[in-house]
Formats: structure tokens, sequence, C-alpha cells
């Protein structure tokens, strides 16, 4: 459980050192980029202090359960500013605003009861999942004029829809896997996929920093000029 505990916190550090890194950045990166450095932040925070409630109460359930509206509004600002395409900016906001009202009830229900939003967080994974399909479709259906490991946004998408999809089955099989050597099981592979979720993202924001096609242009027109 100590190793499990250190494992924790490294990948907590990585999400805040992302974040920090992002918010540095802010005047080289573009606004859903700027978001995905407050997630980061924001996540890494966030799950230093549900571990601190956990082990000082010994119950951080109804706080784990608060913050998936809040997970839920950081990840579509970032999505929201992922493409121009009004028609991909149309299907992600659908999709969006189908999934908050059970989200929110489902959050309020598991509240009351005091239990973790577990029917939440599994709509709000779902969402996420093809929230990213459609970025990749808007993608596939724009011209590139560079490699895809250039576009950031790829590395992006490629976190949430690995996690969130992947995840999915965390949240749902929560109900069904109910001895203790299961939970233990599927904690450390929820650590894991958290871990790889969280470097992958903090690349995405490298990735920007490095090839953001805006500041590239505008070094361009400095330079001609």
């Amino acid at each position: 459980m100590k190793f499990f505990l250190i494992l924790n916190y490294i990948l907590l550090s990585i999400a805040v050192l992302g974040g920090l890194f992002g918010l540095s950045q802010h005047k080289y990166i573009r606004k859903s980029f700027i978001w995905l450095a407050v997630f980061l932040l924001f996540s890494g925070l966030a799950q230093f202090l549900a571990i601190y409630l956990g082990t000082k109460y010994g119950n951080n359930k109804i706080y784990l359960s608060l913050l998936t509206p809040f997970y839920y509004i950081l990840i579509y600002l970032i999505f929201s500013n992922f493409s121009k395409n009004r028609l991909t900016i149309k299907a992600n906001n659908l999709v969006f605003i189908i999934g908050s009202l059970p989200i929110l009830i489902y959050t309020v229900i598991s509240i009351n009861k005091v239990e973790v939003a577990i029917e939440a967080i599994s709509i709000a994974n779902v969402v996420y999942s093809i929230a990213a399909m459609i970025y990749f479709l808007d993608i596939l259906n724009t011209p590139l004029k560079f490699s895809p490991f250039k576009l950031p946004k790829f590395y992006a998408l490629t976190a949430f829809l690995f996690y969130h999809s992947a995840i999915f089955f965390f949240w749902t099989s929560q109900k069904f896997f109910q001895t203790e050597m299961n939970k233990v099981s599927l904690n450390m592979v929820n650590v894991f996929m958290v871990l790889i979720y969280y470097c992958v993202l903090f690349g995405a924001l490298i990735v920007e920093r490095k090839y953001n096609p805006e500041q590239t242009d505008s070094h361009k027109i400095i330079k001609t000029k």
C-alpha cells in the first residue's frame, strides 16, 4: 500500500508540474492548451486533497463526487477550443449538453447517499470518449501541412480517448468486483493508466509550446518584416 501511495504522489506531481509548465507558457500556447494546463493543475491539487481527506477523515466520497462537475466543465472548455470548425463545435456541444443533466442528477443523488458518483463519472467518461472521436474525425477531414505527431491536440485527444474509454470499465466494475483483492488490482490498473494519461497530456503541452502553428506563423511574419 505504501508503494501505491508513493505512485499516487508521483503521478499527481506530474499533473501539477504539467499544469504549472502550461500556465508559465500561456503567452505561447493556444486557449485550449491553457485550459488543459488549468485542468492538470486543478486535477493534481484536487487529488492531493482527496488523499489527505481520505487519510485524515477516512472518507472522501462526497468530495470526490463534487469534483465530477468541475472536471466536466474544465474538459468541456478544453474541447470547445480545439477546433474552429462550426459543425465539430456544434457536435461537441451537443454531446456535452446531453451528458450534463444525468451527470448533475447522479452527482446530487450520490452526495445525498454519501457515495462516490460512479454513474456520473461513467457517463462523463462516455462523453469525453465520444467528444475525442468527434475531434479525431475533424483532424481526418482537415488537410495537414505536417505530421500528426507535431499536432499537439493529437496527443491530447489520444490521452482523453485512451484513458476515458478504458477507465469506463474501471468505474462500472466497482459495483461488481466487491472483494478486497479485486479492488486493489483495479486500483493499481487505474493508477498506472492515470500515470500514462497525465504524462501524455503533459507531453501535449510541450508539443504545443514547440510546434504551435499560430506562434510559428507569427515568427515567420516578424522575420519577413
